[in-house]
């Protein structure tokens, strides 16, 4: 198996996502070129204490151009369930219909 080649283009859009315990987490990543290595971490306040990590993640691969990560937790879509028809609370109520 060869290595895959690395990307040289710095203008490029990428998106991925994660499910784990009924939570998704959905990566965007934008860039655009750039002189210099410029890199924009949004994310929810509870991702905040990783996202140095997720920077030195990005600059160990990129070496310039402006990137822009956008983080998201989205809940994982359940199942919509049906109403259940109470049958005894039916007839009582036609019961009392007559």
């Amino acid at each position: 198996m060869t290595e895959p080649t690395p990307i040289h283009s710095m203008t490029g859009f990428g998106r991925a996502a994660a499910e784990r315990r009924g939570l998704r987490l959905a990566v965007e990543l934008r860039s655009v070129n750039s002189r210099y290595l410029d890199i924009q971490v949004r994310c929810p306040a509870d991702l905040q204490p990783f996202e140095l990590a997720i920077r030195e993640r990005i600059q160990a691969r990129v070496r310039r151009g402006k990137i822009n990560a956008h983080l998201a937790w989205e809940e994982e879509s359940q199942p919509e369930t049906l109403p259940q028809l109470d049958e005894e609370a039916a007839k009582h109520y036609l019961a009392q219909l007559r």
